[in-house]
């Protein structure tokens, strides 16, 4: 006698739908996850630009205290010298817009120089996510949700955020030596004892048409 297989019982990984798993994460965020997906899976510009205009879009950065905030994710870090009973430090995320970012939120920057005048700027990136491109003085990451790739592209100065669906040239991303003036910037960014070391990368510039020095931390 065949029996009917009992459906699967599969519930969400986080106790608000839509939040990332292993997460602290409010109903506002797990709304504002659910609503990028959505939108992003759309591909429609005009809903997209709403987007940005509404709830923003998703960038890592940090934080030094996992208090429970509706407009900041939290994450421990992996990082052994994050996870210290005194000055721990946490991966986080918030939805970035033309308003004031959270009081917590430490963003991740890289640092680079201005393809304009040459001087040192920060642009605001997602942690561990460095530029396959730059358009000027904006950078251009590829990104990922649920197997749906586009790009955000962050302007240097400004740190605006857009995105698009466009295909960019490919260049090699290659080592670099860490210039002074950018390795200074950084240092003096990095007082809270974010990251353990800092790294450079030659990227290219498709507006200027050379490559540009890229210096980025690491937590561990």
């Amino acid at each position: 006698m065949a029996f009917a297989e009992k459906p699967v019982d599969i519930k969400p990984l986080h106790i608000n739908q839509g939040c990332p798993e292993n997460s602290s994460c409010s109903k506002e965020q797990a709304s504002r996850y659910k609503q990028f997906e959505s939108i992003i899976k759309s591909k429609k510009d005009a809903n997209i630009r709403n987007l940005l205009k509404d709830i923003g879009a998703p960038i890592t950065g940090w934080a030094l205290t996992d208090k429970p905030e509706k407009d900041i994710t939290i994450y421990d870090s992996a990082c052994p010298s994050h996870r210290k009973a005194e000055g721990r430090v946490f991966v986080s995320e918030i939805f970035i817009t033309k308003n004031k970012t959270p009081e917590n939120f430490i963003p991740h920057y890289i640092y680079t120089f201005s393809s304009i005048d040459q001087k040192p700027i920060r642009v605001m990136t997602p942690y561990r996510t460095l530029p396959q491109i730059f358009m000027g003085d904006t950078a251009v990451m590829m990104m990922d949700t649920d197997g749906v790739y586009y790009n955000y592209l962050i302007e240097g100065k400004t740190n605006k955020l857009s995105i698009d669906f466009k295909s960019y040239p490919y260049f090699e991303i290659i080592d670099s030596e860490c210039s002074s003036e950018l390795s200074k910037l950084f240092k003096e960014d990095n007082k809270n004892s974010i990251y353990e070391y800092y790294m450079c990368k030659k990227i290219w510039n498709e507006k200027t048409k050379k490559y540009q020095d890229v210096l980025y931390g690491r937590g561990c």
